[in-house]
Order: structure tokens, then C-alpha cells, then sequence
């Protein structure tokens, strides 16, 4: 379940955000550097080129700035833990609740407690819980509707969590065709905006955009596609390669051998490293340590 907030980072009252910090034992040199970082924000409204009077709140850490997910991380710490019935997965204003049971009705009726018990948290924490955009999915079985301020949360087969499209069958097939499609996206622009750069540029455009975006994703989605899907992924990934040589859009060429010569990596060249590296992490963590002195950091790594 994923309760969303209208504005969320726009509402956020300051004096939670340092309560929590106290609360968390937070030392007062960083309380009061948090408190003069968000104090005297003014804000002002422009239409046309006229600007109003401007004003500053006690709420709110703002969209976009660099400190704003850690104060929302730190502000909403106890939605956490406001329910034993749920175990909260959170990072700034994107969060879900698992929740689980032995039988269908128990899961349903556990789901309604959860959902009851945050609109209190949010309420509470003077945030404003937006039912409409909040999601609900279920995996094993389809859960009832959820009833909250007098409207229903229906049941999703996917819902999307910090980029991933996660799906009740537990497969990522639609996260496989968003992915694909994307990428068939990124060659249009490499073409595009990438028309005055010779071939090493734009190399790094496609490093940035296209591997960015499947990097970000071997850890997750990567390791659980067919090989079918695999393919089809590949293929999207040859469209940006063609744009990074200037090839056609369509022709017989080998792209693998492309590729090779630019040096870049292949889809399950990426799934496979990712996961030779998770293995080698695992193994490396059970190793007994032999070093002299002080363990340090530098050591243990």
C-alpha cells in the first residue's frame, strides 16, 4: 500500500523536522545549523513578469533543493514504525507499506487498520493524504478496496516505486517495455542533440543515458527478464548505438561488432557483471579478516 501526500515537501512542518532530530539524540551544532537553513526561505508568485509581496513559512523544505529528501526522511522518521501491522519501506515523499498474513481476510482487514492508523500519522503530522493518487496492490491474491476519508483505494496489477514498475505476478515485463522505450526515446535524441558531435561525444552521450538508465536497473529488473525480453532490450539499445555512429535507422549492419569497436558493453554483459559483483561482495563479507592492529575501514575493504 502507498499513501501519497498533496505537496508533500511543501508541507512539512519545520518544528517536526527538529523535534525528530532531538528526539534521535542529534547533536545542537547540526540543530542549529538545520535551523538556520531552513529559516527567513522567502517565497513570491510571478505572473507575467509581476511579482508579489513575499512571505516566508514555518512549513515546508522545499522542492528540488539538495537537502530536501534527507529533512523529509528525518520529518516523517515515525510513519515508520506508527503501525505494527506494516512494515514501511520509505525514502523522502515515495514510501509503501507491507503488509502480510496467514489468510485473505486477515490480510484485508490488517490493510484497513494500516491505512486507518497513518491518515491518523498524516493528519497528525499536518500533511494532507491525497486518496486519489494513492496505490494499492496485492501479491497471492486481490485485495479489497480500502476506504479512506470516504473514498475507496481499488487494487492496482502494477504500481510504480522509486522507477520500477512493480507488478502483482511479480514479473517485469512492463518494466522491460518502459525501459525499451525509453531508450528507443534516448536514440531520437542522440541523433538529435548530439547532430554537431563526432562519434567519442557522443560515446558519452550514450554512456550517460542509455547505460545510466540500464545500470540503474541491473541489480533489479535486469536479472529477472527472459531472455526474450533481453533481446528486445538489446535491440532498443543497437537504435542509440546506430545514432552514436550516424548509422540509418534501419539497414544491415552488424551493430555487435559496432559495439566492440566503441567498447561498450552489451545488455547481459551489464546483467552479468552486476551479478559477478553482488557474488563476489557476498563472499567477500564471509571471509575471515587476518590484519594486524586496528581494523580500519581501509583494511576491511
Amino acid at each position: 500500500m502507498a499513501l501519497d501526500a498533496s505537496a508533500a515537501f511543501d508541507t512539512l512542518s519545520h518544528q517536526l523536522i527538529i523535534s525528530t532530530m532531538e528526539c534521535t539524540g542529534v547533536g545542537p551544532r547540526m540543530l542549529a545549523w538545520t535551523k538556520k537553513f531552513m529559516e527567513d526561505c522567502s517565497q513570491y508568485v510571478e505572473i507575467n513578469g509581476f511579482k508579489s509581496e513575499p512571505w516566508s513559512s514555518d512549513i515546508g523544505v522545499g522542492q528540488g533543493r539538495k537537502f530536501s529528501p534527507d529533512l523529509y526522511n528525518i520529518g516523517t522518521l515515525t510513519s515508520s514504525f506508527w503501525s505494527k501491522f506494516s512494515e514501511a519501506f520509505l525514502f523522502a515523499d515515495d514510501g509503501q507499506n507491507l503488509v502480510a498474513a496467514k489468510t485473505v481476510e486477515e490480510c484485508n482487514s490488517k490493510l484497513q487498520i494500516v491505512a486507518n492508523e497513518l491518515a491518523r500519522w498524516f493528519d497528525l503530522a499536518g500533511l494532507t493524504l491525497n486518496v486519489k493518487k494513492s496505490e494499492l496492490i496485492g501479491f497471492g491474491f486481490t485485495p479489497s478496496n480500502i476506504l479512506l476519508n470516504g473514498q475507496m483505494i481499488a487494487p492496482k496489477t502494477s504500481i510504480k516505486f522509486l522507477g520500477t514498475l512493480i507488478q502483482s505476478d511479480l514479473k517485469f515485463t512492463q518494466q522491460a517495455v518502459e525501459l525499451s522505450n525509453r531508450i528507443r526515446s534516448t536514440a531520437a535524441r542522440i541523433r538529435t542533440e548530439g547532430r554537431h558531435f563526432d562519434t567519442s561525444d557522443k560515446r558519452l552521450l550514450y554512456f550517460g543515458w542509455v547505460q545510466g538508465l540500464l545500470s540503474s536497473h541491473s541489480s533489479t529488473t535486469l536479472p529477472c527478464l527472459s531472455d526474450n525480453e533481453l533481446h528486445n532490450l538489446q535491440i532498443s539499445c543497437n537504435s542509440a548505438i546506430r545514432a552514436v555512429v550516424g548509422l540509418p535507422r534501419y539497414g544491415k549492419t552488424s551493430i555487435t561488432s559496432v559495439r566492440k569497436n566503441l567498447c561498450i558493453p552489451s545488455v547481459i554483459n551489464l546483467r552479468d557483471r552486476r551479478l559477478y559483483e553482488s557474488a563476489w561482495l557476498l563472499y567477500a563479507n564471509n571471509l575471515p579478516i587476518t590484519v594486524s592492529g586496528s581494523l580500519t575501514r581501509a583494511k576491511k575493504t
